[in-house]
């Protein structure tokens, strides 16, 4: 349930009040963090919402000291023309300076795909990421009603 397949990897398991199961490994099967390598991974921050729906948060770009003409910059330089803003639902600024776009209609986060703008296509892709779903016509039959 932990992660841990055989008991002796395990030193102490707590049972909680709360139903929940507490587990400590034994030193040698616990997880490598990095400063167990003596290693100091760079701050990684909470990103900055830049675009939210389709919409530009002006409120944040203010807070970050941000204008619109670099924001369309980095947009553009990611895919993001203004007739595809639209299509956005979150451009994300990291602490490092770079934008992550998440786009409405693809779920396998490359760049927009017009043709898997409708709801049917949205739907058939859901389907189809599901793994239990195996037969590739199901996706179809589920959907005949609505054809």
């Amino acid at each position: 349930m932990k992660g841990y397949v055989n008991p002796k990897d395990i030193e102490f398991a707590f049972l909680e009040e709360m139903g929940q199961i507490s587990v400590i490994p034994k030193p040698g099967h616990r997880a490598v963090r990095p400063s167990d390598l003596n290693l100091t991974p760079p701050y990684a921050g909470i990103p900055a919402i830049l675009v939210q729906d389709g919409e530009i948060q002006d409120n944040v770009l203010r807070l970050l000291k941000i204008d619109r003409e670099w924001l369309w910059m980095k947009l553009t330089a990611s895919g993001v023309t203004r007739d595809l803003l639209a299509n956005v639902s979150l451009a994300l600024l990291d602490a490092n300076g770079n934008i992550h776009i998440d786009w409405n209609n693809d779920p396998t986060q490359g760049a927009h795909q017009p043709q898997a703008n409708n709801l049917r296509n949205q739907i058939k892709q859901s389907l189809k990421k599901d793994r239990s779903l195996q037969e590739p016509e199901f996706a179809d039959d589920y959907l005949r009603p609505f054809k």
